[in-house]
């Protein structure tokens, strides 16, 4: 299993899998849209610790990408 599309979000449910082996990491994110992204690291991700799948939006954000 490979997730291509929201690493964000991918990342809890990859590292849930046995046969998960790889996140797709396209860097196409507001950064201003999360309060806090994963990094990357020497081509690593670290699974956030927080509850749920681990981000939150940022302070604004809803009011600024609402549709």
């Amino acid at each position: 299993m490979s997730p291509h599309v929201v690493h964000e979000l991918s990342l809890h449910v990859a590292g849930a899998l046995a046969n998960a082996f790889l996140v797709e990491f396209i860097d196409w994110t507001p950064p201003d849209l999360f309060a806090e992204m994963p990094r990357c690291e020497d081509g690593h991700f670290r699974i956030p610790e927080r509850p749920g799948h681990g981000i939150a939006l940022a302070p604004g954000a809803e009011r600024k990408y609402r549709v």
